[in-house]
């Protein structure tokens, strides 16, 4: 069901934004720009003269397990209709796939699953698109029933959160509310929390009229927000703490519609990060960059005709560089004669990880089960090939203990493949490869050729032409062959340590290696 519903998703959401226009925000940045423009319109008419309406806000009690399946269905099928963009082929999927989702979810606990008896799909891929298709729905069969509906001057919806203006009184609210509950029963849609006034809270912003009659909004913190941020004694380079800084520092200041408010949250903001071990000078100086880029207008930069882009390793030397060659940039466009533009990338700098975990002198791809070269892992099918420590391959008068050393992990491996229906006889039963890929999944190229009744997959592996063309299809299956990894060697020395290993064990004329003749 999971990826049916991801297929579903971008359908749904194209589907229901375009359904929902009327009241859809997508977030809190969209809302803001929504109320700019009701400002502007504000502003054109005298102050004396302005309306000053309730702000109110209405949220849906238990939305999803509210939500009736049929119900659901109806609404989608009324968005389908509407939309002209949409193959008839594809909006018949999407509602025989809602349906079949509706029917068919659970929920896994303890390993027991539970069927619910009510609502849709809570963390469904597609339950806020039905979600969204669904309240659209109600208001556009409400509203024309709800007398108290014409005091309705705005209505904006995330999901669930409805914001708006209301021009009537408080007690009018109140009942409005009542009759909207009554009207939306039948879709099984309680609006259990609402909130009427000059100042509410929306998202994460509190939005209020002031005097003016203009709307202004701040950012609204919630009582159990902790104000945590990243530690500045984690292990992250420099100028994440920076960025994670900045980035705040810039969200607290589009969530404040006057300086007043901006400036003391701000404050507020500072003091927080201090307690994250951020230090005052460099907040400082991060404020100081935030007010400058957000009080004047970014010049249109000329057109660049050429760039150069020096890469170097990530450093505590590197913002020096970098302010360098900026500094010698219009030296380099006088050499270069071109409008030439100088970028440093940062490469990412050494970690823990890389000294150790990933250092090969450090940390060999090794095999901890010292009795066999099985990574013992329980989904891993190159286990059942590979063979124990210390049996010995028979090749062409050439005996060959298994190693240790390796597992079906190890990459940059060269490895040997022996047939074992042949085993006993001296010649065409061994066969010797070479993988820069993790050994398991070499082994699973070789297994995607055992193919019955296809021979042009067959030939493309030396050892799916053996079984079929020695032994026949009956016996076309990988685990007729036994593997070991032979040894581990640099990536770019793999072709020549291929050629010493099948050279060495003559598997190119007595072997499954094939020759190369050329005239």
């Amino acid at each position: 069901l999971y990826r049916l519903e991801k297929w579903m998703s971008p359908h749904l959401t194209t589907i229901s934004r375009a359904f929902c226009a009327e009241e859809y925000i997508l977030d809190t940045d969209q809302l803001l720009s929504e109320i700019k423009v009701i400002n502007e319109a504000t502003k054109s008419i005298p102050v004396k003269k302005r309306p000053k309406p309730y702000l109110h806000t209405l949220d849906v009690a238990a939305l999803y397990p509210s939500i009736r399946p049929e119900e659901a269905m109806k609404s989608i099928r009324v968005a389908l209709g509407r939309d002209s963009t949409t193959a008839q082929n594809t909006k018949d999927a999407l509602i025989e796939f809602s349906q079949l989702i509706f029917d068919l979810s659970y929920v896994k606990c303890k390993d027991k699953c539970y069927k619910p008896l009510v609502g849709i799909p809570t963390g469904g891929c597609n339950s806020r698109q039905t979600a969204d298709i669904l309240l659209h729905s109600l208001v556009e069969v409400v509203k024309d029933d709800i007398k108290l509906w014409k005091f309705i001057k705005l209505l904006k919806r995330f999901i669930d959160d409805f914001f708006g203006l209301w021009t009537g009184t408080v007690r009018q609210f109140h009942q409005f509310v009542d009759q909207l509950n009554s009207a939306s029963a039948p879709f099984g849609i309680k609006f259990g929390d609402f909130e009427i006034g000059h100042t509410v809270n929306f998202l994460d912003v509190t939005l209020y009229i002031d005097s003016e009659g203009i709307i202004q909004y701040k950012l609204y913190k919630k009582p159990t927000d902790s104000r945590l941020y990243l530690k500045t004694s984690s292990f992250h380079p420099p100028h994440i703490f920076d960025s994670v800084a900045y980035s705040q520092m810039l969200r607290v200041w589009k969530r404040n519609s006057t300086e007043e408010t901006a400036k003391s949250d701000l404050d507020e903001l500072v003091e927080d990060l201090i307690k994250c071990g951020h230090q005052q000078s460099t907040l400082d100086q991060l404020k100081e960059k935030m007010l400058h880029n957000q009080s004047t207008q970014r010049e249109d930069k000329p057109v660049v005709k050429d760039t150069i882009t020096a890469i170097i390793n990530y450093s505590a030397e590197s913002k020096e560089l970098k302010a360098l060659l900026k500094d010698l940039e219009p030296d380099i466009q006088k050499l270069s004669g071109i409008d030439t533009q100088v970028l440093v990338a940062c490469r990412k700098g050494q970690t823990i990880g890389s000294k150790t975990v990933k250092n090969g002198k450090l940390c060999h791809t090794e095999n901890m089960n010292q009795l066999s070269q099985r990574c013992g892992s329980s989904n891993c099918k190159g286990c059942k090939l590979l063979c124990n420590t210390g049996e010995i391959f028979h090749v062409n008068g050439k005996d060959i203990a298994v190693p240790n050393r390796f597992n079906c992990k190890t990459r940059n491996a060269l490895y040997i493949a022996q047939c074992k229906i042949c085993h006993d006889k001296p010649e065409d039963n061994t066969y010797g490869g070479q993988t820069v890929q993790p050994f398991h999944k070499r082994v699973n190229g070789h297994r995607s050729c055992f193919v019955p009744d296809k021979i042009e997959t067959i030939e493309k592996s030396a050892l799916a032409e053996h079984c079929h063309y020695k032994h026949g299809s009956q016996d076309l299956d990988l685990n007729n062959f036994k593997f070991m990894i032979y040894n581990r060697v640099n990536a770019i020395d793999l072709n020549r340590h291929e050629s010493r290993l099948i050279t060495g064990l003559r598997t190119n004329v007595l072997g499954l290696n094939r020759m190369n003749i050329q005239k």
